[in-house]
């Protein structure tokens, strides 16, 4: 039995994890665009948080008059119903000017120009106007690393051979580590720019009074995921290289 588990979790579970770090990323890479989801963005600017902050103090921090309160909770929605909401990628942005209107997407690109058309003109200039240079085609080149990482874990399942072999056990673990080296770090800048773009944005609405409020969106949060789905399965294949590729002594 401890056999077995042994098997599974050396053999079995890395290419499996692999497979599912490399979907997750995918995923974060094709949000909002091309593929629109709501849900996952690098970045967001909406009132959503400024929002939650005004009903904190003004709804716990004193007590307010009935009338006062929906007053207060009928101007600030009708504020962030008027108010742009847009979510930001890898390959361009996705901008919903009203919420009752429909969302409009830039054209899917590599080196994507972000549409900071619904934002004050005041505001523009405080926000990044594009991802880092490159960091989607570093992207393109992580995926493509670990997809291959992914099938070669997963040969040695059916040739089994091919797990004692020197060579393949070497090309495994530098295609693993490269996807790996080159993704994380690729996605450690992207969030370095987000966030100062994201700080520099709300100051400059702070100051001109301004609802709308920068946040760094939940892809970073399925990026570190993934990456971190990565780390048993290299391990895995490097105890495997120490194990058959050591020439052994005596």
């Amino acid at each position: 039995m401890i056999s077995n588990l042994s098997k599974l979790l050396t053999v079995h579970l890395p290419p499996l994890l692999t497979i599912v770090s490399a979907f997750l990323i995918l995923i974060t890479f094709l949000s909002p665009v091309p593929i629109h989801t709501d849900g996952i963005s690098l970045v967001s600017i909406s009132t959503t948080s400024q929002l939650q902050r005004r009903s904190t103090f003004e709804t716990l921090g004193r007590r307010l008059p009935r009338a006062a309160a929906v007053s207060i909770v009928e101007r600030a929605t009708a504020q962030a119903s008027a108010s742009p909401a847009m979510t930001f990628g890898f390959l361009g942005s996705c901008t919903k000017k009203t919420s009752a209107s429909d969302t409009t997407c830039t054209v899917s690109s590599v080196s994507p120009v972000y549409d900071l058309s619904s934002l004050p003109a005041g505001l523009r200039a405080s926000f990044v106007t594009s991802p880092p240079q490159t960091s989607p085609q570093w992207t393109v080149i992580t995926i493509v690393c670990i997809f291959v990482f992914a099938i070669l874990t997963a040969v040695p399942l059916f040739v089994t051979k091919l797990a004692a072999n020197p060579a393949f056990c070497r090309s495994t673990a530098w295609v693993g580590i490269i996807g790996w080296l080159t993704g994380l770090v690729t996605v450690i800048v992207l969030h370095v720019t987000f966030a100062n773009a994201a700080a520099a944005f709300n100051m400059m609405a702070a100051n001109q009074k301004s609802q709308l409020v920068a946040d760094i969106g939940n892809g970073f949060a399925i990026l570190w995921i993934a990456f971190a789905l990565i780390v048993p399965s290299l391990i895995c294949t490097l105890f495997s290289c120490k194990m058959h590729v050591e020439p052994k002594s005596g």
